[in-house]
Order: structure tokens, then sequence, then C-alpha cells
């Protein structure tokens, strides 16, 4: 998954809700700290999960924005974007999945739910 402009046909997508996305992973994902070894390695899915979660809870610190947070679709693609721009070690498995070597002590693991069971606004796993 890479930026893709909006299509003309159908007026789906847009360039701008792709950058707001990576802007959105970006800010999160500068907050956590990688290693080089660890026992456990995320995959982009599940770092995705975790950064849905802290844009929902922006939801509840600013209210009034409520409208903008909601608009931002984060998925898989926009936290390898995120990451590669961060210079993050990225491991490409046989299945073409990505995965990282992230502390599981970051401060986005640990104090935002993995809310991988819900749908939200398009949102699902």
């Amino acid at each position: 998954m890479i930026l893709q402009p909006q299509q003309f046909e159908t007026g789906e997508g847009s360039l701008a809700t792709d950058i707001m996305a990576c802007s959105a992973a970006v800010h999160a994902l500068k907050q956590c700290q990688t290693r080089k070894s660890i026992n456990h390695r995320y995959s982009a899915a599940q770092v995705c999960q975790y950064v849905r979660s802290y844009l929902l809870s922006q939801v509840i610190c600013e209210p009034a924005q409520r409208h903008v947070y909601r608009q931002i679709r984060v998925f898989a693609g926009h936290i390898v974007v995120a990451a590669y721009y961060l210079g993050w070690d990225i491991q490409v498995s046989h299945d073409g999945h990505c995965y990282f070597n992230l502390s599981s002590r970051n401060g986005l693991l640990m104090r935002y739910p993995n809310m991988q069971d819900y749908a939200i606004n398009g949102w699902s796993s």
C-alpha cells in the first residue's frame, strides 16, 4: 500500500487523507522506542490497531475536533510509510507482512488498548 491519489470516476480516496494518516502515524511512532533484538516483534497491522486506539482517544481529549479525528483512516500501509520515514528497521516476512522490533514498554502499546475486535469508521482487522 502506497499513497494513492483520488480516483476520479468514483471520488473515493484522497491524497490528502493519506497524508493526514501518515502524519498521524509518524507522530505516534516517533514516541516509540525500537530495539535491535527483542523476543517479540509487532506487525504493521498490530501497530496500526494501537495507533487507531490513540486517535480515538484524541476524540475524548478534543471533543470539538471529533469530526477531524474520526475521518483519519490509518491502515497498515501508513504505518510502514511512517516507519520507513523514521528510519526504522523493517523486517519483511516471506508472506509479505512487515514487522518491527518495538519495546513492549513504550507508551503507545501500554497506554492504548489494542482495539482489533472493533470495526470503527471503516477500520477493521
